[in-house]
């Protein structure tokens, strides 16, 4: 058995003796936590998975610590050996005093700088989605696009609280502009980071790393950069907040999503290219991008959100979608397209 904290958070894994069940604990510290449960065919099987967890668990910064399901049992042991064990006075020796330990003289660390690293992120894919996947601690992701800035930090980070994120957007129907901002508190062992990826709508956008700071300092400067892109505060934050004015990102709601994917097709009328009438459909990057915006607009409810501007890497077009009436317009030659979603 096996217990690590890191921060708030704990990690729990439990096999019995010779058995094959290996359970799962993961959660906030002082909370129950959710548990998980995996079979395996051997003892053996079961004991090596443990063994890869608890050294992953180590490798983003968790570390042992004391079971607090445990503790009350403990104590009553330490009482029992206590009473148990014989006084020297009673005994009449006198108790002869530990030897004196050296203590070796600490060596100086030198506390790492703060650095800004930056990148752009041409030729990735476009933006993820808003609900990022999810961790084996049900934790949200770390972005994408982190691997471009520094790719071993990378590997170990993730997002502190496994909730210090957000993904906001910018919609401007006179400019026919939509971008997206993405932010994110990140850890990286005993390390603090602030992230940020943003771009317009459809494309991969740039990223930018900053730290490492000490926890407090990096709380303080993701929530300021929250505020200064949204105008809210990041305890009150409220999806439903409309912008006090058109520079300012709205915050976009992100729900347990549970619809299933689809694709997407656009009708095709009297083609200049002669191509028959009928549906076609999107390539995969477009259809993507389109089932993202539809997630976050009709199953995330973010009702401001039916109309957005996609650019297109393919074409080098901007469209203006429409989800409320199932529609494309290209914003260079006003040509307008039924398109629909089908379920996969």
């Amino acid at each position: 058995m096996a217990y690590l904290e890191m921060t708030t958070k704990f990690w729990r894994i439990e096999l019995p003796t010779r058995g094959k069940r290996v359970t799962t604990t993961y959660g906030k510290v002082g909370a129950k936590g959710t548990t998980t449960i995996k079979d395996f065919p051997d003892n053996a099987k079961a004991k090596a998975f443990i063994v890869k967890q608890v050294d992953a668990k180590e490798k983003k910064g968790y570390a042992a610590a004391a079971d607090p399901d445990k503790a009350s049992g403990s104590r009553k042991r330490k009482a029992t050996t206590a009473a148990a064990a014989p006084a020297s006075k009673a005994a009449g020796k006198k108790a002869k005093a530990a030897p004196k330990k050296k203590v070796a003289a600490k060596k100086s660390s030198k506390k790492k700088a703060p650095t800004t690293v930056k990148a752009g992120l041409s030729g990735q894919a476009a933006a993820p989605d808003s609900e990022d996947e999810e961790d084996e601690d049900g934790d949200l992701a770390v972005d994408e696009g982190l691997t471009a800035l520094d790719p071993k930090i990378a590997k170990i980070a993730f997002v502190v609280d496994g909730d210090c994120a957000a993904r906001l957007a910018l919609v401007d129907p006179v400019k026919n502009s939509d971008k997206y901002y993405i932010l994110q508190l990140l850890q990286a062992k005993k390390d603090f980071y602030v992230y940020r990826r943003n771009g317009r709508t459809g494309t991969s956008g740039q990223a930018q790393l900053d730290g490492p700071f000490p926890l407090a300092e990096a709380t303080d400067k993701f929530q300021k950069l929250f505020k200064q892109k949204t105008g809210q505060i990041w305890d009150n934050r409220d999806s439903n907040h409309s912008p006090a004015n058109a520079k300012l990102y709205t915050y976009l709601n992100s729900t347990s999503r549970t619809a299933g994917e689809g694709t997407w097709e656009y009708h095709l009328t009297r083609d200049p290219m002669g191509k028959p009438d009928g549906w076609y459909p999107y390539d995969a990057p477009a259809s993507d991008e389109v089932e993202e915006l539809y997630q976050t607009f009709e199953v995330d409810e973010n009702a401001g959100m039916s109309v957005r501007y996609v650019a297109s890497a393919t074409s080098g077009y901007t469209y203006r979608v429409d989800l409320s009436d199932y529609t494309q317009t290209n914003t260079t030659s006003g040509k307008a397209r039924t398109i629909r979603r089908v379920d996969e």
